[in-house]
C-alpha cells in the first residue's frame, strides 16, 4: 500500500501498457492514437492539509480519504 502525504501526487496507469506499471508512464498516448481509445492514468493526489493511504494491487484499489473510503 502506498502513503501519500501532505503536498504528494501519484499517476496511476489505466491503459495496462506502461512499463512502469502501477504507474504511468504515458503509454496511454500511444495506445489512444493506435486503437482510438481515449483512456488515460488515474491522478491521485493530496492537499498540503490531508493524508491518503492507496491499495496498489491491480484488483483492488481503495482510497480512504478524509475517513472516507471508496471501492473502486
Amino acid at each position: 500500500m502506498d502513503k501519500l502525504s501532505n503536498g504528494d501526487k501519484k499517476v496511476y496507469c489505466r491503459c495496462w501498457q506502461s512499463g512502469t506499471f502501477p504507474l504511468c508512464d504515458g503509454s496511454h498516448m500511444a495506445h489512444n492514437k493506435e486503437t482510438g481509445d481515449n483512456v488515460g492514468p488515474l491522478i491521485v493526489s493530496v492537499a498540503k492539509a490531508e493524508e491518503l493511504d492507496i491499495a496498489t494491487s491491480p484488483t483492488e484499489c481503495i482510497i480512504s480519504h478524509v475517513g472516507r473510503e471508496s471501492a473502486f
